[in-house]
């Protein structure tokens, strides 16, 4: 009752349009940070730490599945292919759908429980979270700071939006202990399930001989430098033809040309793998087994981040295959970097710090762009359970 109060009464509606139609996502940010901060004070005892997660998924999953059909841009286009599979067979799901087998036998599932639009965002925001959920629950060292830059760094609201990507995203995240213990099977079978959402999950495929648990510093550099080296050499080439492949796969989705920008994220990433590879040479002699690790993968998908986003200026849409990368990497390395702080007071300092870049990052994600009427992932005015949902 209070929760519906804060956010749906006439005097938040009222509030909202008097400070802007994005304010919801602030002022729900500021309400997360209470609510984890609070959940991570009551479950506290590593025995209970699920019930945390149970809360935070249950809290995620009410907004995104509960939410109005015009809440995430790319749904103009996949609900309407969604009233075209309801009435499919399913030997024909590819003729009636224009995307990746997997997600259309999924979403033609979710038509036969209920032949409704709440159906698919009910489905398929169950499908985007419990992925991230999983991974926090696994390896985060600090639950609220895993939770926060989530939902600060707009990949939580992208669920909203690149609803086969966020998919896709969630089946990776649930098989990286896969990749961590070197199961190869599993880990390839989870990779093409998941490809079979989205193709850019496909890129996790060059991961795994790349991945070692215990990466030295001469390696990781080399890693680095080689990677980026081969983008700027010959990658641009690779990925016209790539890109080509692509458009004709999913044309409305794929973009192959940028109108500039995509730099400034590029030397953002570069910072950050400055940061957490010099962290992971420095204290790797004193890392447990299991942080040598959680590390070592996370400088890795660094290396891809970089490497990926360098190309984005000429290909904007490989932005969204760094996802993939950078997602473990800014919700896992802070809060292990956060455990292994042994003074309080650097500890205090060290979550202020991301306090304050997650609000600065959130501002960008979230405000209203004019020029595009909307903000960067199209999804406000927030709308909770839209009256114009359709059945059939």
């Amino acid at each position: 009752m209070i929760y519906y109060y804060i956010f749906f009464s006439n005097s938040y509606q009222k509030m909202a349009r008097l400070y802007g139609v994005e304010s919801f996502y602030f002022i729900f940010f500021f309400f997360l940070v209470f609510y984890v901060l609070i959940l991570e004070k009551v479950y506290s005892k590593p025995e209970k730490k699920q019930y945390f997660y149970y809360a935070v998924f249950l809290l995620f999953f009410i907004m995104a599945g509960m939410r109005g059909i015009t809440v995430g841009g790319d749904l103009k286009r996949y609900l309407p292919e969604y009233y075209e599979v309801i009435n499919a067979p399913f030997g024909l799901l590819t003729y009636y759908g224009h995307h990746e087998i997997g997600y259309l036998i999924y979403i033609k599932i979710l038509s036969l429980i209920s032949p409704t639009d709440r159906s698919y965002l009910i489905g398929t925001s169950f499908a985007s979270l419990i992925g991230p959920i999983y991974m926090f629950f696994k390896y985060s060292k600090k639950a609220s700071v895993s939770v926060l830059v989530y939902y600060a760094m707009g990949y939580y609201t992208n669920t909203y939006n690149n609803v086969r990507q966020s998919i896709a995203l969630s089946i990776i995240f649930i098989v990286l202990p896969f990749l961590i213990n070197r199961d190869f099977k599993k880990y390839m079978i989870g990779v093409l399930v998941a490809t079979s959402f989205h193709y850019s999950a496909l890129v996790m495929l060059v991961v795994y001989p790349l991945y070692t648990q215990n990466i030295s510093a001469k390696r990781l550099y080399i890693y680095a430098f080689s990677m980026l080296l081969g983008v700027v050499t010959f990658g641009y080439t690779l990925l016209g033809y790539v890109s080509e492949f692509i458009a004709k796969l999913d044309p409305d989705e794929f973009n192959e040309e940028a109108e500039g920008g995509g730099y400034g994220l590029f030397f953002f990433y570069l910072l950050i793998f400055v940061a957490i590879s010099a962290f992971y040479v420095t204290k790797r002699r004193i890392m447990t087994g299991d942080q040598q690790k959680m590390m070592s993968m996370l400088v890795l998908f660094q290396i891809f981040a970089m490497a990926i986003q360098l190309t984005a200026p000429i290909f904007h849409s490989m932005v969204r295959a760094t996802f993939y990368f950078f997602i473990p990497v800014a919700t896992l390395a802070v809060p292990l970097v956060y455990s292994m702080t042994r003074s309080q007071l650097l500890k205090t300092a060290f979550y202020s710090l991301v306090f304050a870049f997650a609000i600065y990052y959130m501002i960008g994600v979230y405000s209203y762009k004019p020029e595009i009427d909307n903000n960067s992932q199209a999804n406000i005015p927030y709308v909770f359970i839209d009256k114009n949902i359709f059945s059939y």
